[in-house]
């Protein structure tokens, strides 16, 4: 029934995600290709090159990403995001009622219950995933609003600011080359 249940959210999630994850996430998000993020990256990369620009780039790779996911820390990302309560409560019931069992010389131990983290495979946990991982763009734009950190001035004119973009557990942290961004 669970499996169920998850596919029915997990096919909701895809209809919305796009409008709750910002620009920068690339993927598992309808219409958007990680492939996009990685070639506005390269040109990034180029027009730092061809302007003679210094550029500080940064690579973040998150370790066991869906294992260490807080379950009240995702609650709380949807509350801030304004999704409904029922929502809330499904999604906490999903993966709050999770458990599992270890082999122990061959043999099963006692089920236990799971205190964080996300189920691979689970068709709800790369939504799950990309909500959690939207609490990092937040914090970003409030680094870049408040002058700590100043992303890369893209082009002769320097209109278009990038900062980072994100590829679900990757995230790439794009600034110009100080010792403040650093």
């Amino acid at each position: 029934m669970y499996k169920n249940f998850a596919k029915v959210l997990a096919n909701r999630f895809r209809f919305i995600i796009g409008s709750v994850i910002s620009d920068t996430q690339s993927t598992f998000v309808k219409g958007r290709q990680i492939l996009d993020g990685i070639l506005v990256a390269n040109e990034v990369v180029d027009d730092a090159w061809e302007c003679k620009k210094d550029l500080l780039l940064f690579k973040v790779d998150f370790e066991k990403a869906y294992d260490s996911i807080d379950l009240r820390y995702l609650d709380e990302v949807m509350h801030k995001m304004g999704f409904p309560v029922l929502w809330r409560k499904s999604i906490k019931e999903c993966i709050g009622t999770a458990t599992t069992s270890g082999l122990v010389n061959g043999s099963p131990t006692d089920e236990f219950p799971l205190k964080r983290g996300l189920r691979q495979g689970d068709p709800l946990s790369p939504f799950l995933f990309l909500l959690a991982a939207e609490g990092f763009n937040v914090l970003m734009k409030s680094m870049s609003t408040s002058q700590f950190c100043h992303g890369y001035k893209v082009g002769p004119d320097a209109t278009t600011i990038v900062s980072h973009f994100q590829f679900v557990d990757d995230t790439l942290i794009i600034a110009d080359k100080s010792w403040a961004n650093v």
